[in-house]
């Protein structure tokens, strides 16, 4: 006798939104991120980290301390802006997230090439 295939009409469970506020504070320009970041968000948080690099900002700071969560995407987000930074003016900080999210960075970046901060 055949299996049947189960299937059931069941409702998306919406991720925690990701919530960006962008503030510049003096010389300095503040990206912080609440929420998760991943696939559906990153070119949100690209588009405004590209908008952030064209000002005249002596520093880029990207606060994750109020992250939850983080995929390969988000990782690969700040890697690349990391990357630009170093190819720069070198003006790019992170604020270190939560343990369970550094975690993650532990994972897909072992060789610590994030500018990493501690707050």
């Amino acid at each position: 006798m055949p299996v049947r295939p189960f299937h059931a009409d069941l409702p998306l469970l919406d991720a925690a939104p990701l919530r960006m506020r962008s503030v510049r504070v003096g010389a300095a320009h503040v990206v912080r991120l609440t929420g998760e970041l991943d696939l559906t968000t990153t070119d949100r948080v690209e588009q405004e980290l590209r908008r952030v690099e064209r000002t005249d900002a002596h520093a880029i700071e990207v606060d994750l301390r109020g992250l939850t969560f983080i995929d390969s995407m988000g990782v690969r987000l700040l890697l690349q802006a990391a990357g630009r930074s170093s190819r720069g003016t070198n003006r790019l900080v992170i604020t270190r997230p939560c343990e369970s999210v550094q975690r993650i960075f532990n994972l897909c970046d072992p060789g610590e090439r994030l500018p990493f901060v501690n707050q």
